[in-house]
């Protein structure tokens, strides 16, 4: 599988997943799927515009602590209001 046919995928799970939860993703479940995108992108296995369109599809939190981790800033969460 390439990184597009990758991102795609991803999309449809996330797509799925929204739906289960009738539009209301649980907090649990957007963090762990916006962590999930940072390291799809961190280890190149989808590209930085397929997690930006990916990321689009969740729910915004502000001060993301998976911000900080992908960024490797600890505490940056805290500091902005991180939209993406």
């Amino acid at each position: 599988m390439n990184n597009t046919e990758r991102a795609k995928e991803t999309a449809v799970r996330i797509k799925r997943e929204i739906d289960f939860y009738n539009g209301e993703l649980p907090i649990d479940v957007n963090l762990a799927w916006q962590g999930y995108l940072f390291a799809l992108t961190e280890w190149d296995l989808i590209d930085v515009n397929s997690h930006a369109k990916l990321s689009l599809m969740l729910p915004y939190i502000k001060n993301n602590p998976v911000y900080a981790i992908g960024t490797g800033d600890p505490g940056s969460h805290m500091k902005l209001d991180n939209k993406a």
